[in-house]
């Protein structure tokens, strides 16, 4: 699961991922997540951020976020 969602966001920590997602992406992302998703094994949540939500969100560092995304997600 930790190399299939390096293609779609940064690896923060542990088993968290910060991905900025067109609708496209967003859902390819799931589709592939579904395909190698062992239920007994693994837990997957995603964390949609709303634009009221990323409006009031703040971070330090890591550079500037892409000006192409449409979607924040937290794995």
């Amino acid at each position: 699961m930790h190399k299939f969602l390096k293609d779609y966001g940064e690896w923060k920590q542990k088993s968290v991922f910060e991905c900025w997602l067109t609708p496209e992406a967003y859902e390819n992302m799931k589709a592939g997540i579904k395909r190698i998703f062992k239920p007994r094994e693994d837990r997957v949540r995603i964390y949609r951020l709303c634009e009221t939500c990323r409006k009031k969100a703040f971070s330090y560092g890591w550079g500037e976020l892409p000006d192409d995304f449409e979607e924040d997600v937290i794995l």
